[in-house]
């Protein structure tokens, strides 16, 4: 991980973004393991006590034909629950219900798969397909992302149609945390992302969401949690939301006035590629030139969901309103391979599942 207020040289490809860009199969998908992360591996699941207690006394004498019964019934219906739990677990969203975060992987059998093809996007009725569409992801759920200019050398940008109130930061990242930077479900994420030197373009002074701690004097970060939906159908998007975070720019005694920004609300980012297993996700976070305007601005038949900020200055005391927009480009690395799914389509007719 980059250091913190460090610039990372731009357009500087991770090895996992080089692959894909340049088309080679990735360490997932050819069976090697990949580096040690900086997090903690899950543990595995404890077996339950009953699959000990079977294994211990897999030699012992029977001690009736009754508690053998008992015991055959219990355990049928402790495998029955499981493997209830486990088809919810894998079946949360109809099938529907797109877009949906999750793994299109090879069944064991031969023409028993719910889908054809290695992209989950045609559906067979008839369960003759080679795949199955596991939702969600799978015990790797964890990724690590850097956020940039789309043009290197530029910086990533907080700027609403004011332009006395820009921000722009050098670059971005997301640091370990438990419980941060993970995909929780088929339509949802939770990250932590750091805006590293950032300062008002208008005056270069400094901003932060944490005054008064000199080790990240130029940092912004947001604690948000992401929702999967569509743009512009079949195109999808990730949708960062509660961000409530209040930025001081400047101190007392600088020449220039203190600017306190509250920022809060929601901003939307649309992702690529879809509709194929890739271990890295691209987030585009875009605006209409020279404003605030987010590029979108709301999910597909949704309300309007945006960043705003009311600016502060001190002193004098003025204070306004204004809509804010990211600008940036958020390389997303996955621990496992995950693909976007937008369509599902079926697969004699290429009509739309219903």
């Amino acid at each position: 991980m980059r250091a913190r207020g460090c610039a990372m040289p731009h357009g500087r490809p991770t090895k996992a973004a080089s692959d894909h860009r340049e088309g080679r199969q990735s360490p997932v998908r050819q069976g090697a393991q990949r580096p040690a992360r900086r997090w903690r591996e899950r543990r595995a699941p404890q077996c339950p006590a009953g699959g000990d207690a079977r294994r211990a006394g897999a030699g012992a004498p029977a001690v009736g034909l009754t508690a053998s019964l008992a015991s055959a019934t219990i355990t049928a219906g402790a495998l029955a629950v499981s493997a209830s739990l486990a088809s919810t677990a894998i079946g949360e969203y109809a099938i529907t219900e797109l877009p949906q975060l999750g793994r299109c992987v090879k069944v064991t059998t031969p023409k028993t798969g719910e889908w054809v093809g290695n992209h989950c996007q045609l559906h067979s009725a008839t369960t003759e397909g080679e795949y199955e569409f596991k939702q969600g992801p799978g015990a790797n759920n964890t990724f690590e992302a850097s956020l940039d200019a789309f043009v290197e050398g530029n910086p990533v940008v907080l700027r609403t149609a004011n332009a006395a109130n820009k921000i722009n930061c050098t670059d971005g990242l997301t640091e370990p945390e438990a419980g941060t930077n993970e995909y929780t479900g088929a339509k949802s994420l939770k990250e932590k992302l750091i805006l590293q030197g950032c300062a008002l373009a208008s005056t270069h002074q400094s901003c932060t969401t944490e005054p008064g701690v000199p080790s990240r004097d130029t940092e912004i970060t947001f604690n948000a949690e992401g929702t999967l939906g569509f743009t512009v159908r079949p195109k999808a998007g990730w949708d960062l939301v509660g961000i409530a975070d209040e930025v001081i720019c400047g101190k007392p005694l600088e020449a220039n006035p203190v600017l306190i920004d509250k920022l809060s609300g929601s901003v939307i980012a649309a992702v690529n590629p879809l509709a194929r297993m890739t271990p890295v996700s691209i987030l585009a976070y875009r605006a209409e030139a020279g404003t605030g305007k987010q590029i979108p601005e709301k999910f597909a038949h949704e309300p309007q969901d945006v960043l705003r900020s009311t600016f502060e200055t001190l002193p004098p005391s003025t204070t306004s309103t204004e809509q804010v927009a990211l600008i940036g480009k958020e390389t997303l690395e996955n621990q496992e391979e995950l693909e976007v799914k937008t369509r599902c389509l079926d697969s004699v007719t290429k009509t739309p599942c219903t």
